[in-house]
């Protein structure tokens, strides 16, 4: 494919819509409404013309070559996107269209060893009943949409890493989570509020972890984790690896 096809394209500048976050999975382009909390899928030939409209999309990735007929398909495909409000021209109502990376590396041991005794206190419980009460009311009173970026505002404002410690201390504070939560709920088929509810738990101690969402196909499943830094805090890394990130806050 002549280069000058993938500059003129690229040129456009398009960008994805802030009320919506998007993956691929098994070729085809997941996409999740903030407002609506739904997720759709789009066949792989959308995945294809954001990989020739976007450089950040492919990610240092080659873009895909399509014959010159196909080209005008991507054409048609991504004005089809910014006609249902997927994807816009206008910066300022936009965000990049690129990938999350996946970053899990690591995962609390919650095995029977002593570093699962950690003392859960007064105060521990007290504070899980305020993020559990913070938790069910912004699920309940705020818009997802908002819910989204008011999570990413704070630790954006809030939660820079301090010292070398603060791993450590996630850890720590990750096992009196769990001791403390099976006193007040199950987080059985529960991932997305079990999330919400640790990120508030870690805000009341003043750390401030990512709040991740993924997808995966056949059959479809969504999935919901928190990490710090490369490390999942209510998980495995086997299990959140099944999942492709669509969003993080």
């Amino acid at each position: 494919m002549p280069e000058a096809k993938y500059n003129n394209l690229t040129s456009a500048s398009y960008y994805l819509s802030t009320s919506f976050s998007l993956c691929e999975v098994d070729g085809a382009l997941v996409v999740l409404n903030h407002s609506t909390r739904r997720y759709s899928s789009l066949p792989r030939q959308y995945a294809e013309a954001l990989s020739l409209a976007s450089e950040e999309w492919n990610a240092g990735r080659t873009p895909i070559e399509l014959e010159s007929h196909s080209y005008s398909e991507a054409r048609r495909h991504l004005e089809q996107l910014l006609h249902t409000g997927l994807v816009t021209r206008d910066a300022s109502s936009g965000k990049p269209i690129r990938r999350i990376p996946a970053t899990a590396k690591d995962a609390i041991d919650f095995g029977w060893g002593d570093e699962e005794l950690e003392p859960v206190r007064l105060s521990h419980c007290l504070l899980l009943v305020v993020a559990v009460a913070r938790a069910v009311l912004k699920l309940k009173c705020i818009p997802f949409e908002r819910l989204l970026k008011d999570t990413m505002n704070r630790r954006s404002r809030l939660g820079a890493t301090r010292d070398g410690t603060e791993l450590a201390r996630a850890e720590r504070l990750a096992r009196i989570f769990r001791n403390a939560r099976v006193l007040a709920y199950s987080s059985h088929e529960e991932c997305l509020f079990d999330s919400l509810v640790l990120v508030e738990f870690f805000a009341l101690h003043s750390m401030y972890p990512h709040w991740f969402i993924g997808v995966k196909s056949k059959p479809f499943r969504a999935h919901s984790w928190v990490q710090y830094e490369h490390c999942v805090l209510n998980g495995t890394v086997e299990h959140v690896e099944q999942f492709t990130p669509i969003h993080i806050a």
